[in-house]
């Protein structure tokens, strides 16, 4: 049997494959099954007989070569140093220093037996200096130069001992990011849109009054900001390294959005209390106020004039004599 294909698309769409790449644009050619299963082994990278192949699962990945493995090793200790030094977690000096010892302790204590007889005398013989280093050793002890060696290089190069932890903590903390930063970012956008459409505010009554409700519309530009802020990289990082639930987030919200205008909101409360003191000498019902939007100007004007009237009621009541009830 021959196919026929034409800018370079195959159909085998039960097989799970849609388009081969060994087409060029615009071209036709005929192909017969052999010739099929040829390119087909070289766009999947296995060998393809029949088409029974295309339907079995492909094998397993092969296990990494021990070259493999020891460049991905030297790869990620790579960009540990280089995550180090631009995050400043060690200094470049230091590390270098650190590389020449190796982090050996007996190359340690030698390294500073030798920087001493130099000191004392430039022109010193090494090999002498490395024979007499070499008795001391044999009377003290390689476990004693050990401990010595231990312990000047906990003390000097304590912050690059503690890179690979560090650095193991971030590395999770990235695999984290790309998983759970997208679910945070979706979680706090929907809360800031629905919160920044309003909400109702419970607040307990003065002097024995009953608790005050309130409908809250923040201002549009800063629900905006506040968006911003909570989808910055630095702040999603924070919460996802930390944990996050919507519950908690959803009360940071709320907070944040009335503490953007705190004076106004309380100033709304005031108003609210006010109107319900006042509304008991002529029995006006507590809920028919309408107090003034704390963060929506264009409907500001409309719903003062409303509570001064009301107001204006609940005054002529007490001019009129209206007793407390």
């Amino acid at each position: 049997m021959y196919y026929k294909f034409n800018k370079n698309y195959i159909f085998f769409s039960k097989f799970g494959i849609n388009k081969l790449n060994f087409m060029a644009e615009g071209t036709e050619v005929q192909l017969n099954d052999a010739q099929v299963f040829e390119k087909l082994s070289k766009e999947l990278g296995r060998p393809i007989a029949s088409y029974a192949d295309l339907a079995a699962p492909p094998p397993p990945p092969a296990p990494p070569t021990p070259e493999e493995i020891e460049k991905q090793k030297q790869e990620r200790e790579s960009s540990k140093v280089a995550w180090a030094l631009s995050n400043n977690k060690v200094d470049k000096a230091v590390y270098d220093k650190y590389v020449q010892v190796g982090g050996n302790p007996e190359a340690v204590v030698y390294g500073r037996f030798l920087a001493n007889k130099q000191s004392e005398d430039p022109n010193v013989n090494v090999e002498e200096v490395q024979r007499e280093f070499n008795d001391i050793k044999e009377a003290l002890g390689e476990k004693f130069i050990k401990n010595i060696g231990d312990a000047v290089i906990n003390n000097e190069y304590g912050s690059i001992l503690n890179l690979e932890n560090e650095f193991t903590e971030f590395e999770t903390t990235e695999k984290k990011l790309k998983t759970e930063g997208p679910q945070f970012v979706e979680m706090a956008s929907n809360l800031v849109n629905t919160l920044g459409a309003g909400f109702e505010i419970e607040v307990l009554g003065a002097d024995g009054q009953a608790p005050i409700k309130l409908k809250y519309t923040p201002d549009s530009e800063k629900v905006k900001a506040l968006l911003q802020t909570l989808t910055t990289p630095d702040h999603v990082a924070k919460n996802v390294k930390k944990g996050f639930t919507k519950e908690a987030q959803e009360a940071i919200i709320r907070s944040s959005l009335i503490n953007s205008d705190l004076p106004a909101f309380a100033k709304q409360i005031y108003d609210q209390a006010v109107f319900n003191k006042e509304a008991l000498f002529r029995g006006i019902p507590t809920g028919t106020f309408v107090p003034a939007p704390v963060m929506t100007p264009g409907e500001n004007e409309k719903r003062i004039e409303e509570n001064q009237n009301i107001l204006k009621q609940v005054q002529q009541a007490r001019k009129d004599g209206v007793p407390l009830s």
